[in-house]
């Protein structure tokens, strides 16, 4: 129905999960999503006082409209290009 159901990150994956657990049974929402009208400033702030680097930005409705993701700096918001150069280093 258009709406944001949960969010995965890695701690909710541990290995002890069996292969074939659908992954909306370990998504959760709680605590990973925030509204549009949050500053920088405050989302930062949040994210470093709950020691996450990730929140999903949701509309009123529960429609996703982005993903926040916090440099492992703690300093600025990562870009597409940070991304992209992430992903093409071999490390």
């Amino acid at each position: 129905e258009g709406r944001l159901v949960g969010t995965l990150v890695r701690d909710d994956l541990p290995a002890s999960v069996p292969d074939g657990v659908p992954a909306l049974e370990r998504a959760v929402l709680e605590g990973r999503t925030i509204g549009p009208g949050a500053s920088s400033e405050q989302v930062r702030d949040i994210l470093v006082a709950r020691s996450q680097r990730r929140l999903a930005v949701v509309a009123p409705d529960g429609s996703l409209l982005g993903l926040l993701c916090l440099k492992r700096r703690l300093d600025g918001f990562c870009s597409d290009a940070d991304v992209a150069a992430r992903a093409a280093d071999p490390r």
